[in-house]
């Protein structure tokens, strides 16, 4: 019988004419049924490379960049009065570090805490610090 040209799975891609299969994606990027090519994650999602579109991290983490692969990469965004590594913490898991007592991290995704100004003061610990 004669044969058909297939559509490539998700997580594949086919990316020339003639091709006997598809090639699979690798991590950090996804492919949807058919694709030409595979899609790098942006920041603040992931693939293991098998996915047809990559996953959102949960709402209040984000990743250090683009291409994760893993949930895992998905780590807490710095709050107010807290820093990390990126002004994420150091795992999906652990929170970020708090300010010291005399310093300050006005915002989110603060990588390392200010020194609070003459005339100002901040007890440290999450909110209250705050100069």
């Amino acid at each position: 019988g004669a044969s058909e040209c297939q559509l490539c799975l998700v997580g594949t891609f086919s990316n020339d004419t003639g091709l006997a299969g598809c090639y699979e994606c690798s991590p950090g990027t996804a492919a949807p049924k058919g694709a030409e090519s595979c899609g790098e994650c942006v920041k603040g999602r992931y693939s293991d490379g098998t996915l047809a579109a990559c996953t959102a991290c949960g709402v209040g983490y984000d990743t250090r960049g683009n291409a994760s692969s893993l949930l895992a990469d998905c780590r807490r965004i710095c709050t107010k009065g807290t820093y990390g590594e990126f002004g994420l913490s150091s795992s999906t898991a652990s929170p970020c570090a708090f300010c010291a007592p005399g310093s300050e991290a006005p915002g989110n995704y603060t990588e390392s805490c200010s020194e609070c100004l003459s005339g100002t003061f901040s007890r440290g610990r999450g909110l209250d610090a705050e100069c």
